[in-house]
């Protein structure tokens, strides 16, 4: 029976270790662990696993040849030369100081220097530097910035890319353990050769008159060259017509990856599958690749296009679609990215993961569709492990959060539609005050809230309830999502039901009017919430409002109340994945097992704990005005007149 130990499985309550041999041998060796308890085996298998990693590695013939190694020094080299020169390019060209980074290249090479002679915990040596003019500003940064260094290229990551590199160089070739170990060596001691060479190359002395004019010279000499014409080759219209029609037979059989994709996204939208926001997240990632990589065909792809491309992910900044990027290549927004703080750069394991799908599943949809000269590629091979565990992607809030969250004067009390943040006597009923509201207490989702239509609220029932389903204004995230979740008797206590009845007097469509989306934007009615929803939160809750390095977001209260329910013995499961809309997990729920009854929804969710006790005294004590945008505010305007 399989563990999630290394190397171990379980035959009975017995504890076993097992490990195959690396070829040609194809042998194994297994042996009782002597232990029931899965901790002992834990620790047993973890000493075992390293041990033998130890022992494969030195059994195995060869390891890197010297061959090998410069192939890999000289490839880093370039590589990282190439991206330091565009860097003090565009630097000189953004009118930065030349010296400046001039002496940052040098305490990069410096600090490279330190992490290859030294190893992982090593010291800079002032030594090292010592006959340089600028030494001191040069140790000074080298101190700083060898931290960053060393947390980067001991990382798992970085691990990850090393062993990527050397199976792209060397793909015939059994790479051990110890291997990924002389790969970083290598790697720093390129990093380090790179930056030296770097500034060696910036810090030459001006040029003079007569440089210049030996460059003049040889330039004319060119241009010579360029005009004298060379032979022109024999007549021969049946060999020149034959290569032309020949380019643009070629030309005509590649396929455009942009255009095919739009193919795609057409006919995904007509089958109605998949949202709209997924769809356009797709085409926007697959136009990202071929920004990054520059190639438009699929027939002009490589293996090394994938590395590039996920390089770039990790390169670029985070906020990378910002006006102050638009129109840049990959090259020069890489190389403005090398200037900011590096938790400003890189997108997240978790976006590039996605975007590798995205991009695997094209290249599928390619192949289907009979594409010919499709590149084999490894996509797959370059996804990145999680940092964090599914929960701490996305923090959730607890009570406490949630009760500071409706204290804030969005629900206390304001001093005008237009400045909701600051303290007053006016309660605007619109969807920044009700869509927070109704998520606390049902766990739905942002999306299926804000284009909720008045339809799809039933008051008249005897539970009182939402229909979330697809509408006009929204589709639903996956088919589980539709679904009917009781209306919290909190809601009610707010007015929740005397502003859906207004807005049914007033014939209003939409739950929430004022968050429609411009037209001829690819906004979301959930959008409209985003700035002052997360203004509110940060004001309320302050540095508890990140968490793990993630901020607490709308999301965050799904979160809530699947944990607060998983904590109540007697909801089951099943019903909490009913109320918030999750897939159910196991033959006998998704299929022979009924949605749960509405009473026992609600009854799960009074166990919730009432967060809103000064936003229900706010409600009975301060002046409630509807948003600018209902057709009952136009009504009431047109009355007045």
């Amino acid at each position: 029976m399989g563990t999630r130990l290394p190397f171990c499985i379980r035959r009975g309550a017995i504890f076993y270790w097992r490990r195959r041999l690396p070829s040609p041998s194809k042998m194994s060796v297994e042996f009782s662990l002597g232990t029931k308890d899965a901790r002992v085996a834990r620790r047993l298998c973890s000493l075992l696993a390293i041990d033998s990693d130890r022992a494969l590695a030195v059994l195995r013939e060869g390891g890197m040849t010297p061959e090998q190694s410069e192939d890999f020094i000289r490839h880093k080299f370039a590589e990282h030369r190439a991206k330091l020169e565009l860097v003090h390019a565009v630097g000189l060209d953004g009118g930065g100081d030349w010296k400046s980074q001039i002496n940052a290249s040098k305490a990069a090479a410096l600090a490279f220097n330190t992490l290859a002679l030294r190893g992982r915990d090593g010291d800079v040596d002032p030594s090292f530097i010592a006959d340089d003019p600028d030494a001191d500003e040069v140790l000074r940064l080298a101190r700083q910035s060898i931290k960053t260094y060393r947390e980067d290229h001991w990382s798992d990551s970085r691990s990850l890319r090393i062993k990527t590199d050397l199976m792209l160089l060397f793909p015939d070739a059994e790479m051990a353990p110890g291997d990924i170990a002389h790969a970083r060596w290598l790697t720093l001691r390129a990093c380090a050769a790179a930056n030296a060479s770097v500034a060696k190359k910036y810090s030459q002395p001006d040029i003079t008159l007569t440089d210049l004019e030996a460059l003049a010279e040889r330039l004319e000499q060119a241009i010579a060259k360029l005009a004298d014409p060379a032979p022109s080759a024999p007549k021969n219209e049946e060999r020149q017509t034959e290569p032309q029609a020949t380019v643009e037979t070629e030309a005509l059989a590649k396929t455009h990856i942009v255009t095919f994709t739009e193919e795609t996204v057409v006919q995904e939208r007509q089958d109605g599958r998949l949202e709209s926001g997924t769809l356009d997240q797709k085409l926007q990632v697959i136009n990202m690749f071929v920004w990054a990589t520059g190639k438009e065909f699929f027939q002009d792809l490589k293996q090394s296009d994938i590395k590039r491309y996920v390089d770039c992910l990790k390169l670029i900044p985070k906020n990378h679609k910002a006006p102050a990027y638009k129109g840049l290549t990959a090259e020069a927004m890489m190389a403005k990215a090398a200037f900011l703080d590096r938790r400003e750069v890189g997108l997240s394991a978790q976006t590039i993961n996605r975007n590798l799908s995205y991009l695997t599943k094209l290249m599928r949809q390619a192949q289907l569709a009979g594409v010919e000269g499709l590149p084999k590629l490894l996509i797959g091979e370059f996804r990145l492990p999680k940092l964090v565990r599914g929960h701490e992607q996305r923090p959730g809030y607890t009570a406490e959060n949630i009760e500071q969250l409706f204290g804030h004067p969005i629900w206390t009390g304001c001093h005008s539609l237009a400045r909701r943040h600051v303290l007053g006597d006016v309660i605007v009923w619109d969807g920044l005050y009700w869509c927070p509201l109704i998520s606390a207490y049902s766990g739905m989702r942002r999306e299926e809230i804000a284009g909720m239509q008045v339809a799809e609220i039933v008051l008249d029932a005897e539970v009182p309830h939402f229909i979330v389903a697809e509408n006009g204004n929204r589709g639903l995230k996956t088919l589980a999502s539709d679904r009917i979740v009781p209306v919290h008797p909190a809601l009610l206590r707010l007015g929740f039901d005397r502003y859906v009845r207004k807005l049914q007097k007033a014939g209003e469509t939409n739950l929430f009017p004022e968050l429609k989306p411009t037209e001829g934007t690819k906004s979301s009615w959930g959008d409209k919430l985003h700035y002052n929803f997360s203004k509110a939160v940060k004001r309320s809750l302050g540095a508890s409002h990140v968490e793990n390095d993630a901020a607490k977001t709308f999301h965050s209260f799904r979160h809530y109340i699947c944990t607060a329910l998983d904590r109540i013995e007697s909801v089951k499961d099943k019903t909490t994945r009913d109320i918030v809309g999750h897939e159910n997990v196991g033959t006998t729920d998704r299929i022979y097992k009924e949605p749960a009854l509405l009473a026992v929804k609600l009854a799960a969710l009074e166990f919730l704990p009432d967060l809103t006790e000064a936003a229900a005294i706010a409600v009975q004590t301060k002046q409630v005005v509807p948003a600018r945008k209902t057709a009952l505010f136009r009504k009431k305007a047109r009355t007045v007149a």
